[in-house]
């Protein structure tokens, strides 16, 4: 199975996201993280274009 999961809490000077993605095979991991972590690092740009 292949489940993302988000969580939004109230930080103190935003917003607080947490992500998990449960993946089905351990070798998925590395390419899994390296693209979460390029998408969230771009997340806050393009919430602020919206």
């Amino acid at each position: 199975m292949n489940r993302v999961t988000y969580e939004f809490y109230d930080a103190n000077d935003g917003t607080e996201v947490v992500l998990t993605h449960e993946l089905p095979d351990a070798q998925m991991v590395d390419g899994a993280s390296e693209g979460w972590g390029n998408i969230l690092d771009n997340l806050e740009a393009v919430v602020a274009e919206a």
